[in-house]
């Protein structure tokens, strides 16, 4: 008598395979997804500047970036730091802002230049990024540690 179907111990070897499979690839997709989500920062966070840059610019007006370190999050306002909101960006727990020589407010004025130089620390997990505010024109760039 012939069934077509499969016997319990052929089931269990192929579940068993595919068990193994997935305990040896579920940890590397972790370190891609933790890498993929440090490069989305880094990438909104620098186009947000050049943003900012480019409204003060733009406009005329000066525009401020305004971090909070503690939640990780930043907004920029056109005019002062109680002026009309442009962009606000909150990130998860995972990342840290950390000032070390910049210190919130950071301004961009019409002609493009920041009003001081300074540098803040991005932790992501075991993963820092010192992002380094230059004076004149406004230039900016993120460095691993």
């Amino acid at each position: 008598m012939n069934n077509h179907g499969f016997t319990l111990i052929e089931m269990l070897i192929v579940l068993t395979v595919v068990a193994v499979i997935s305990a040896v690839a579920i940890p590397s997709v972790q370190g891609v997804v933790a890498e993929r989500q440090l490069r989305y920062f880094l990438e909104q966070f620098t186009n947000d500047m050049l943003y900012a840059q480019q409204y003060a610019m733009t406009r005329k007006k000066t525009v401020s970036v305004v971090f909070d370190y503690g939640e990780c999050r930043y907004r920029i306002t056109e005019g002062g730091t109680a002026g009309k909101e442009l962009v606000y960006r909150f990130f998860p727990s995972p990342f840290q802002l950390q000032p070390t020589t910049l210190q919130s407010p950071l301004s961009f004025f019409a002609n493009g230049n920041v009003n001081k130089a300074g540098t803040i620390l991005v932790t992501y997990g075991k993963k820092i990024y010192k992002i380094v505010f230059l004076l004149g024109k406004g230039r900016f760039y993120a460095q691993k540690v």
